[in-house]
């Protein structure tokens, strides 16, 4: 029993120490909100519409994330699996380099998604716990997209059906995200609240 106590004492005394990654790293999934961006393709280009307040799938005791990068080519779903490094006590990246085949519309155009690789860098803070009404749970660490394109971007190859199998290709830049993870503070419903 009073070895019980003195673990509990201590990871908690570190959890006191630790900064906001390693918090972010310490919760349960994750709120992503994409403001705006651009995307250039074969197709065009165009603005990336905000993407509103998304729940992001992250396990307990990582920084890796579930992300769908769809909406930032105007498409259906191209969920992604992200692999996050801490960098420092207050900047986390996360990368990815995944094969698939995805057929989307882009424009009206049938897409064949065959390969998407991507950077999102990020610096993060702690904050006031704030409500996330999604998710039903309080986020006490803030992150938001830093380094400009060379640490936040996504390129996707592929081809296209319609066209005898053209090839195809877009990158997504210039992107401005906010997002919260954390432990699940809890905190007073009349809080804060996400959205």
């Amino acid at each position: 029993m009073r070895s019980c106590f003195i673990f509990v004492l201590l990871l908690l005394a570190s959890l006191v120490h630790a900064g906001p990654v390693s918090i972010f790293r310490s919760g349960l999934n994750a709120d992503f909100n994409l403001q705006s961006g651009s995307y250039t393709s074969a197709l065009g280009s165009g603005s990336i519409n905000p993407t509103g307040p998304t729940l992001v799938m992250k396990p307990v005791g990582s920084l890796d994330i579930t992300l769908d990068v769809g909406s930032f080519f105007g498409s259906q779903s191209i969920p992604i699996t992200m692999h996050g490094t801490q960098l420092s006590a207050t900047r986390m990246q996360w990368t990815v380099d995944q094969s698939m085949n995805v057929t989307v519309s882009v424009n009206g155009i049938r897409v064949t998604v065959q390969h998407v690789t991507g950077v999102l860098t990020a610096d993060a803070a702690f904050i006031a716990p704030i409500h996330d009404p999604a998710a039903d749970r309080f986020y006490d660490v803030m992150f938001m997209g830093a380094t400009g394109n060379a640490g936040n971007n996504f390129h996707v190859t592929g081809v296209l059906p319609d066209f005898f199998n053209a090839a195809f290709s877009a990158t997504a830049q210039d992107l401005v995200y906010v997002g919260f993870g954390g432990i699940n503070r809890f905190e007073p419903i009349l809080g804060p609240h996400i959205g």
